[in-house]
Formats: C-alpha cells, structure tokens, sequence
C-alpha cells in the first residue's frame, strides 16, 4: 500500500495555490530484507543470493563508470548522465565544465504496468502525519562584555 500525504504546492506562473496527494517518503528496505524476501521464494540459500547481489551492485557501478547503460530484463535499465555548467564558445568545452553524474533508472513495461493506477491492482492511503513544529530561528543577542 503507497501512503500519501497532503501537499500544498503553488503554481509559478499564476501564484495560486493548490493540494495534491504526494508520497510519504517510505522507509529504505535494505539489501538484507530483500535477500530474505527472494529466499522465500525460491531454493537458493541466503548466503548464494548476497553473493548475487554483491556482484550485481559491483558490476552495475563497473558498468556507469565506463559509460554504459545497463539493462536488467523485466526490472528495467540504468544509465549515466551527467551534470554541467554551460560556456558560450564550443571550444572551451571540457570535462572540468562536469559538476556531477546521476543515474536515471527506466522501469521496463512490467514494472511500469504493476504501477499503473488506471490498473485497479494499486492501493493508495491517506497517511495521518502528526505536524511537527517549525524551529524558531534563534536571535543573537547583544549583550555587553565587559
């Protein structure tokens, strides 16, 4: 089940503001969770599955790192980009202009359709968040030393 909150948002252009449902950030399921989850469900022992995944995780770094895209059937495809400041003359373009690298993963048809909300299959829930209490900005004080 996906928790959503209320999320007040304004438009740039007309200033306006509007509400929309937005995703509580979900808790990280780590590596050992998921290994745990894929043990379950099929006859590999726990210890040959970290191993795969271990491998995986170096491979999938080896890969970015030389530029490649990565594809992983079902699950969906990683590659690089990169972040840069811009120059006004074609010549002066050079790898220091790179600030940094991301990586955008591109869910493949499966995964895309397992998330598809026009499929009915997809539970949503309001989550009641508690607010908690904006900190007040501390005002340095004057006093006298002496």
């Amino acid at each position: 089940m996906i928790r959503y909150k209320i999320a007040k948002r304004k438009n740039p252009h007309t200033k306006a503001q509007t509400f929309h449902p937005a995703i509580v950030p979900p808790a990280a399921i780590n590596n050992q969770k998921i290994i745990d989850r894929i043990e379950k469900k099929c006859t590999l022992a726990s210890s040959d599955i970290k191993a795969v995944v271990d491998a995986l995780e170096v491979e999938l770094i080896d890969a970015l790192r030389e530029g490649n895209a990565v594809r992983l059937g079902d699950l969906g495809s990683f590659r690089p980009t990169l972040r840069s400041k811009g120059v006004d003359k074609e010549e002066a373009v050079n790898a220091g202009l790179i600030t940094s690298v991301h990586v955008v993963f591109v869910p493949a048809l499966r995964v895309k359709r397992a998330l598809d909300v026009k499929n009915g299959d997809l539970q949503f829930a309001k989550a009641e968040l508690v607010p908690t209490p904006k900190k007040k900005k501390k005002k340095e004080e004057n006093t006298p030393q002496g």
